[in-house]
């Protein structure tokens, strides 16, 4: 595992505990589910981690947020909290780390920390209760 990955397992580790401690339900996806699956571990290329949360359990995330439920190394990073927040979905961020894309057609730059996706999960249906 190189040090990009060991900073990510610690970020997906931190979001687990906070998960874990308040019954919140969250699912691996993109890359992150594929690595899990087909490498025990990170696809070797894979530069971030993704997961989605229902909604419920994502709007709680963002309350938890609020009463400083991650430890001090950590950052939730959302439209709610920070105004120049320009993505569609939260992020939990090293705030040790430094991160330089470019987002868009535009390729706008951008700065954060070495982090993780968090997208909402809405929909879906479930099963239906035959009568």
């Amino acid at each position: 595992m190189d040090a990009l990955q060991e900073r990510l397992l610690d970020i997906l580790l931190e979001f687990k505990r906070v998960c874990d401690e308040n019954n919140l339900e969250y699912f691996l996806d993109c890359g992150t589910l594929l690595g899990a699956v087909r490498h025990q571990g990170f696809i070797p290329w894979d530069d971030d981690v993704d997961v989605m949360m229902p909604r419920k359990d994502y709007e709680r995330l963002i309350e938890l947020d609020k009463q400083g439920i991650f430890k001090e190394k950590f950052a939730l990073q959302h439209w709610d909290k920070n105004k120049k927040h320009i993505m569609p979905f939260s992020k939990l961020e090293d705030k040790t780390t430094t991160w330089f894309s470019y987002i868009g057609d535009d390729r706008v730059p951008h700065k954060s920390g070495v982090g993780m996706d968090i997208f909402i999960l809405d929909g879906g249906g479930g099963r239906q209760k035959s009568s």
